[in-house]
This record gives structure tokens, C-alpha cells and sequence, in this order.
């Protein structure tokens, strides 16, 4: 990757949010590896799927990759990004990225005129909304008519181009989908979606090649829900599908973060930063809510999100006649035996995959294109997706109850 975009990258700004009608703003940064890395992921045609922990920062990732891109285009016409080992023009990269949680499209598209490059975003927004706001899990089909829309109906010119569409937060979309209609969900209807894409790959590239024009086409979906991307798992390898791991931000990063957002939304008592780094991990979004929604006030964050979540979100699912545990005391007894180590624990807690639903937990799998730190709450196989969640499972098996306080939290933090 030039260096051309790394500094598009790093003039970057991320929102956190706005208090009293002024927006929160945060410079982008210590993504340039993975920007790096997810590049390389797409030197080869086919479907990618990008997971990682819920607010770790994927959706900022994938849409400043594609602002950055265009930020070239306008700035610097001949700069290249290396994709693999190939230096490609930004004037031949073709750059959609949607949205279907945000309703938000960035679209990198040189060869459009202003007033094309509006209707053409006005009929895409048309068409993410019959997706977003469908009543039947047959809407969600509209995602695999998006590429033969782009050529056909929107007429897009794609000769010779590097075309990469990008379907973020597409699983949370679904799943609206499915409570709307009032069916259970085992994102069944997404598997279908992303299969059909892989199996245009597979099974009628040169179709898609010649019918499109394109030199070369990714198709990505970005995914946070554990239990959507163990369902989309099941189909490594067709059509070249992939998985990739996206990390939370490293300590030193994240710390630069903390730090910056201080001067923003000021603290009113003393950060500190290593107990930040083990309750929050570098998880952006967690991070936010502490700052904003909770005044930085950790004992009342960890109390609402994170021992109410497990309790009512999880451990109540698991305690009771007929479910893993017939009372909180055989519950404990398990927990106290793994300790909440997160390959163990995995056999604790997530049994019918809830711990992976309510997004405690996430499987390591596929490729990673983060450095994983070494830190306690992440295993081989399996990682708690907030740090947090890890030392409140300890503290219950301490204490031998699931009824814990944050001091409790923090005490066995140490």
C-alpha cells in the first residue's frame, strides 16, 4: 500500500457521537496494517467475510478505506494502491460501500459526473431501503441483485475496473428482518444470500466477467453476530469465500484514543487507563458509551452493560428446569472449574451457542488480519468479545454467586 494512502487514511476523522449539538471527533488511526492487509485479502476474486468483535471498528475501517480512496482520486488522479502485489490506479477502482444498519453509502466511481453520481446513490439508498425496512425474510434477496443492478438498471460502466462492493452490517439487517416477520432466526435467509454469491464465483465467473466488464470483483460482507458468521462459515472455500479476523485497536493506540476523547468530553475524576485497557480491551464502541452515555463513570457502565447483560442476557438462559443447569449453584460449580478461561468456558456457557448469540464470546477462526495481544481474555479457538465479560465471570466464580457488584469486578482485576 503507498504511503500516499496511508496519509488519506490518517486525515481521517471518526464520529463518536454528538452532546448538545456538538459533534465528537476522533482522529483515525493504527489501522494501516490491517488497511494493509484487507488489500492484500482482495488480490484474489470471490467472497470475503470480515467478523470481529461487536464496535471494534470494522464498519470505520471498510467506509475510510473507501473515503480514502476517493480523497485520491480527487487530490492525486495518479496515485495507485497495491492490491496483493499488483499497483492499481485509483482512476480503475470502483469502490461501493453500504451500510444497511447506518442507511449510508460511500461510493468511489471516477468516471461519474456529479449529477450521475446523485441519482445513482438516490437509486441505492431507494435500494437499501426495500431491504432495511422489507416485511418478509424474501427482501434480503435484493442484496445478490445489487451487482447485475449496478450494470442493468443503473448502467455503471465497470470495463476494466477493480470492482469491490461492500455489504456492512448486513447480519443486523437481517435479523430486523426476522423479528419483523415474526420467524425464528438462524440466519438462514443470509446463508442463502451469501451462497449465491459464492456460487456466482464458483460456478458462472466467466458469465459474470463478461456480462460486467470488470477486470476483477470482491464482494465483502461484514458481519458482527457470532451465530451469523458460523452460519456463513459453513461455506469456506466456495467461490473463494474467506473469513478474516478485524481486532479491536491495540493498547497503545487505544490509549491515544482515551486520551484524545478526554480533551472532548472532559472526565470530571481521574482516568485510568490500565483498568480502561482490561475492562474495554480497545473496543471503540464500548468506549464510547463510558464516555458519552455514562460520564467515564466505569462502576455504572459495568453494571449496565456489562454484569446486567451476562446475567439477563445469558447466565439466565442457561439456569433453570430443563436448560444446562438446573440452579445457580451447579452453574458456579462449572464456571469455578474452567476459571472463565475463554477455550473452557466456551463448554460453560454456550450451550444451544447462546454465549456466541448475546455476543459474549467469539470464535477464532479463518485468517486474521489484527495482531491479537496476549492478554488473558483471549484463548486459542475462542475470546471474550469485551474483556470485561471475562473478569465478571471471574468474579462470580470468586464469589460463588452470580450476584456480583462492579467493585467486586474491579477488585478481581486486582
Amino acid at each position: 500500500m503507498v504511503t500516499s494512502l496511508i496519509d488519506a487514511m490518517r486525515s481521517m476523522d471518526v464520529d463518536f457521537g454528538v452532546i448538545a449539538g456538538n459533534p465528537i471527533r476522533v482522529g483515525f488511526r493504527d489501522r494501516e496494517g490491517e488497511a494493509s492487509e484487507l488489500l492484500r485479502a482482495f488480490r484474489f476474486d470471490g467472497v470475503r467475510i470480515i467478523y470481529g468483535p461487536l464496535g471494534c471498528g470494522k464498519s470505520t475501517l471498510l467506509n475510510i478505506l473507501g473515503r480514502s480512496i476517493n480523497h485520491l482520486r480527487e487530490t492525486e488522479p495518479n496515485a495507485t494502491i497495491r492490491i496483493g502485489e499488483t499497483n492499481v490506479s485509483v482512476e480503475d477502482v470502483f469502490y461501493l460501500y453500504i451500510n444497511y444498519e447506518k442507511y449510508s453509502v460511500e461510493l468511489t466511481a471516477p468516471y461519474l459526473t456529479t449529477d450521475r453520481r446523485s441519482r445513482v446513490l438516490n437509486a441505492l439508498m431507494e435500494l437499501i431501503d426495500s431491504i432495511a425496512v422489507g416485511s418478509g425474510i424474501a427482501s434480503i434477496s435484493g442484496i445478490y441483485d445489487l451487482l447485475n443492478k449496478l450494470v442493468t438498471e443503473f448502467s455503471m460502466d465497470l470495463s476494466n475496473k477493480w470492482v469491490f462492493i461492500i455489504h456492512d452490517e448486513v447480519d443486523k439487517a437481517y435479523a430486523t428482518l426476522v423479528n419483523r416477520a415474526g420467524v425464528g432466526n438462524d440466519y438462514g435467509g443470509l446463508e442463502g444470500v451469501v451462497a449465491s454469491y459464492a456460487g456466482l464465483f464458483e460456478n458462472f465467473r466467466d458469465e459474470l466477467y463478461s456480462r460486467s466488464g470488470a477486470r476483477h470483483v470482491v464482494v465483502v460482507f461484514s458481519m458482527s453476530d457470532q451465530a451469523a458468521v458460523k452460519v456463513t462459515g459453513k461455506l469456506r472455500g466456495k467461490g473463494l469465500l474467506t473469513q478474516y479476523l478485524l481486532w479491536n485497536l491495540p493498547r497503545e493506540s487505544f490509549i491515544d484514543v482515551v486520551n484524545e476523547l478526554m480533551t472532548k468530553v472532559p472526565p470530571n475524576t481521574p482516568v485510568d487507563h490500565e483498568l480502561l485497557w482490561k475492562l474495554l480491551g480497545g473496543n471503540l464502541r464500548a468506549l464510547t458509551a463510558l464516555a458519552i452515555v455514562y460520564s467515564w463513570d466505569v462502576s455504572k457502565w459495568l453494571g449496565a452493560e456489562v454484569i446486567n447483560g451476562l446475567v439477563n442476557g445469558l447466565i439466565r438462559q442457561l439456569i433453570g428446569h430443563g436448560r444446562a443447569y438446573e440452579d445457580e449453584e451447579q452453574f458456579i460449580h462449572s464456571l469455578r472449574r474452567v476459571s472463565a478461561e475463554p477455550d473452557a468456558v466456551e463448554g460453560i456457557i454456550n450451550a444451544g451457542n447462546a454465549a456466541y448469540r448475546s455476543n459474549v464470546l467469539i470464535e477464532i477462526s479463518g485468517q486474521s488480519i489484527s495482531q491479537l495481544p496476549r492478554e488473558p481474555w483471549i484463548g486459542r479457538y475462542v475470546a471474550y468479545q469485551l474483556p470485561a465479560y471475562y473478569w465478571a465471570l471471574r468474579s462470580m466464580a470468586s464469589r460463588g454467586s452470580i450476584n456480583v457488584e462492579p467493585i467486586d469486578v474491579i477488585r478481581e482485576i486486582g
